[in-house]
């Protein structure tokens, strides 16, 4: 027998990054986030990582990360409750499917659920 996953409520903004932002941390929620125009410099927890319209980035709760934006860049942004959602304590890259670069507000909850489903 198949049980429902319990519902998430996900925080999904785009934001519009310049420039570089000192390293910080978010506890209590992990981002997901990948590059609707432009390219995002990221550091986090000391290990370099970026990313762009293919390339998406999942940023647990509670690493210490900053990041450098080229000007006008435009980052689609998940912050996710970790108590909500297991599977979200690791960081990792991932793909941007071509769906998702189109549409990205409707396809943004299957993400959270596909990256905390895969281990």
């Amino acid at each position: 027998m198949h049980t429902a996953s319990p519902l998430v409520t996900v925080d999904c903004s785009i934001r519009h990054y310049s420039g570089e932002h000192a390293a910080h941390v978010h506890e209590g929620h992990a981002q997901l986030l990948y590059a609707l125009s432009g390219r995002m410099e990221l550091e986090v927890n000391g290990r370099s990582s970026f990313v762009d319209i293919a390339c998406g980035l999942l940023i647990p709760a509670g690493s210490r990360h900053g990041y450098l934006a080229a000007p006008g860049a435009q980052i689609l942004v998940l912050d996710v409750p970790t108590a909500t959602c297991s599977g979200l304590d690791k960081a990792r890259r991932f793909h941007v499917p071509l769906a998702a670069r189109s549409a990205p507000t409707q396809l943004a909850a299957g993400f959270v659920l596909e990256l905390a489903h895969a281990q």
